[in-house]
């Protein structure tokens, strides 16, 4: 019996590994931009926490969108097109119109949320944990402790999970997805070191049309 297999359009994520000189480019613009209690300590702790955990950053000449994000973006486009309806005459380009990073302790999570931009990134920088680790902790269970956690519906409306488990082979990962998709942060329990990580949104950029 002959039969074909049709796959239906969705949406996928791009996943990439940051090589050091770009690592040490993100590092320099958390300690160029660091409010008052931080420090960057590259022998010991990463950094020494205050009242602050999350402040902007600036891309330098726009170093980092032109030698990472755009081409990584245009990568994800080539694979996936792109991620809304286009609802203009003329395609523009994109551009990074937000930056951070952000410092967390362990006991601190970010709910179920999205973003207003067309694409969205996350950068882990420094992770203390282990997922193992978090898995085996304590009395009791936490099955998704220090997980970053993606949650999206398939084509038949069922809502799905995609986990990245966290530990040190993590760091310098970026991962970028359409700012749709929800996600969250959960809480670690195994470690009292912070954990870092650099993300931000890519929107249409109004300002410049593509000829094409």
């Amino acid at each position: 019996m002959d039969f074909k297999l049709i796959t239906l359009p969705t949406f996928g994520i791009l996943e990439s590994k940051l090589d050091q000189k770009q690592i040490d480019l993100l590092k320099s613009y958390i300690r160029e931009s660091a409010p008052d209690g931080y420090t960057f300590d590259e022998n010991s702790d990463p950094i020494t926490h205050s009242s602050n955990n999350q402040w902007s950053l600036l891309d330098v000449d726009g170093q980092f969108q032109k030698e990472v994000l755009i081409p990584l973006v245009s990568e994800y486009v080539n694979a996936w097109g792109h991620p809304y309806n286009k609802k203009t005459s003329l395609i523009h380009d994109y551009v990074m119109n937000r930056f951070w990073v952000r410092i967390t302790t362990p006991d601190q999570y970010q709910s179920l949320h999205d973003h207003q931009g067309v694409f969205s990134f996350i950068i882990w920088i420094n992770i203390p944990t282990d997922w193992r680790d978090e898995r085996a902790a304590g009395e009791f269970s936490h099955p998704e402790a220090s997980d970053f956690q993606i949650a999206y519906t398939d084509t038949i409306g069922r809502v799905q999970k995609k986990n990245y488990l966290l530990d040190k082979s993590m760091e310098g990962t970026i991962i970028i997805f359409p700012s749709d998709f929800n996600h969250c942060v959960y809480p670690s329990f195994t470690s009292d070191k912070l954990r870092i990580s650099v993300a931000g949104d890519i929107s249409i950029d109004s300002l410049r049309p593509l000829n094409d």
